[in-house]
Parts: structure tokens; sequence; C-alpha cells
């Protein structure tokens, strides 16, 4: 073995992990990644490729909700909507047009609802909407002249695609976009 391979190999018998273990744990977070076909980062202060300023804003205040902040940082904070970004124009680019529709949709719905965009609610109002939202209270939703806010998507099925969005963001290995800093490793106490 050349020295890397040797450190690597008393890193791992450090840590108390076998070589099974070690290399399991590894296929799994870096292995279904490279197969799924996530498009790579873009540098991390580019513009959003997708998402306008008006979405991403939607998208960082439902990523927090989804993910909150607390000893770890939440969903905005983890780069979750740079990761969506950045997966609607690769991987996950089926689902661009339901993001497209369904963020202003999320704001325009919580204004006509609790009086204040989604993005102008406090935290306990966010959540309860979107608890109401998970429930199915909205499947239908229309707005003044009785135009459907969603127009051919659910709102349950948006919030339930968002949230695995937002997990896979903040889990993922950090060069597909999110899990910035590798705050869900750390989180999890995995070494990086």
């Amino acid at each position: 073995m050349d020295g890397k391979h040797d450190n690597a190999a008393r890193d791992v018998a450090a840590s108390g992990l076998s070589r099974r273990t070690f290399l399991a744990a590894s296929a799994a977070l870096t292995g279904g990644a490279w197969f799924a076909g996530f498009a790579p980062i873009r540098a991390a202060d580019a513009e959003y490729a997708i998402l306008g300023a008006k979405e991403a804003a939607i998208m960082d205040a439902l990523a927090d909700c989804i993910i909150p902040p607390g000893e770890y940082p939440g969903g905005k904070e983890a780069g979750v909507t740079r990761f969506i970004d950045q997966q609607l124009g690769g991987y996950l680019a089926s689902y661009r047009d339901m993001y497209e529709t369904c963020l202003p949709a999320l704001n325009a719905g919580s204004r006509a609802k609790h009086g204040d965009a989604f993005v102008e609610l406090d935290e306990d109002e966010q959540i309860q909407y979107l608890t109401e939202i998970e429930a199915g209270e909205y499947e239908g939703q229309s707005g003044g002249d009785a135009e459907n806010l969603w127009e051919s998507y659910s709102p349950r099925a948006f919030f339930n695609t968002a949230r695995d969005h937002c997990m896979m963001g903040f889990y993922g290995h950090p060069r597909h976009g999110g899990n910035e800093n590798w705050v869900s490793y750390r989180m999890l106490g995995l070494r990086v």
C-alpha cells in the first residue's frame, strides 16, 4: 500500500469502524448519489439557475420549516434551496414546472387564507399552514377569479415532493449543492 492508503486504513482503524462497515457506509453515502446522476454544483456565489429571487426566498422559508435551525443550521443555511435549484436543471428537471407553479402558489394561497404571504408569516403560522396543506385542506384551492393557484398540482403532493427534495439536499453530498459545510454529516457524528 502507498502512504495515502496506509493513512486511510489507520484512520478507519482509529475510528473503531471495521473496514467492511467503513466501505458499506462509504458506498451508501457516495455511491448512491453517483448512480442517481445528480448534476455537480456550480460556484457557491453564482445566481440561481432556475429559481428567481422570489421563488428562492419562498423555498428558503419552506426549507427552514422542513429542517428547522437549532443546534445545527436549518435547511436554508444548509443550502437546500441551492441544491434544489441545481438539480431542477439536471436530475430533477421533471419537477421544474411544479416548483415554478407551486412556490408562488404557496405564497399566494397563504395570503388568501391567512392574510400574509407564506414568507411573511411567523414560524408557527408557517408550520400551521404547511400542516393544513399536508392534511389535504387546500386541494383545489383557488384565488380571486376562481383561478386555480396550484394549476394542475396538488398542494399536498408538492409539499411531499419538496420535503423529499429538502432531505436529499440536506443529507446528500455537498458537491450536489446542499449540505453546506457538511452540516448533516457533522450532526450525525460522521467524520469529514
